[in-house]
């Protein structure tokens, strides 16, 4: 009879343990905790600082990596996409666009992030966002855009300066009639020509209004961007194809931080 009963009580705890396991995984869900430490790229020294990853549904999960070791825990969605932004530094590798596997359970993964300390003067983002000699912003730019928004907001105490290359586009002078008042006071028209030069400084200033329209559709803020023309190259006299097909024209780095 004795025996019976340990057998049966054998059981009962077989089965109660096989019934949490399998409660705790329904109730953790189809979750992934990511986990690592957070490093600086340059130095290799261990990083302190608030993290947040958003999703692109817009859920938010917000912590801070260990002051002395730089080590985070975060618990994610299985199956979204997510983008990750830190204060005062910018994800140098991996992308800070993670694409998360659709596992059935819960799972874990390990992933080390390096990153770049923010200071003035410090490249943030560097990207092709044009095709050559075209205005019209990249569909794969949306991607980079939201990472710089959600950069932002972390970090909104920044300045930005944005450099726009037309370096990968072609011009050819040209000349314009223009209206002018003679020393006797008449009216004329005289011909002015256009350097290649002019017409590639115009045109990177339009590249810029483009991508100034999307940081608005993104409600990224605008009112502490000022622009610079990259001018290391002249306008191409003829159509030029540039060594390698993505070569960035957009460049955008720290041009001052504010004291909130």
């Amino acid at each position: 009879m004795k025996k019976s009963v340990k057998i049966f009580s054998i059981s009962l705890i077989i089965i109660t343990s096989l019934f949490f396991n399998v409660a705790y995984s329904n109730f953790l869900g189809s979750v992934i905790l990511m986990q690592g430490k957070i490093i600086d790229k340059a130095t290799g020294q261990p990083v302190g600082t608030s993290f947040r990853f958003t999703s692109e549904s817009g859920k938010k999960n917000q912590s801070r990596s260990g002051a002395n070791d730089g080590s985070y825990q975060v618990v994610l969605n299985t199956g979204e996409n997510y983008y990750l932004a830190l204060k005062e530094y910018v994800v140098v590798e991996p992308s800070a666009y993670f694409q998360l596997p659709a596992n059935s359970s819960y799972s874990e993964i390990t992933q080390n992030i390096y990153v770049r300390k923010v200071t003035t003067g410090v490249e943030l983002f560097s990207f092709k966002a044009f095709e050559p000699n075209s205005k019209t912003l990249l569909d794969k730019v949306h991607q980079t855009l939201t990472e710089i928004k959600f950069f932002m907001g972390m970090n909104p105490n920044l300045n930005l300066k944005i450099i726009i290359s037309s370096a990968d586009s072609w011009f050819k002078g040209s000349s314009k009639k223009e209206e002018y008042v003679d020393k006797k006071g008449k009216k004329k028209t005289r011909t002015v020509k256009i350097t290649p030069q002019e017409i590639m400084t115009e045109f990177s200033k339009a590249r810029y209004a483009e991508l100034l329209n999307h940081f608005t559709e993104l409600n990224i803020p605008t009112g502490h961007i000022i622009f610079a023309e990259d001018k290391s190259s002249s306008g191409q006299k003829k159509k030029v194809k540039p060594p390698v097909d993505d070569i960035p024209n957009v460049t955008i780095s720290v041009y001052k931080i504010l004291d909130l």
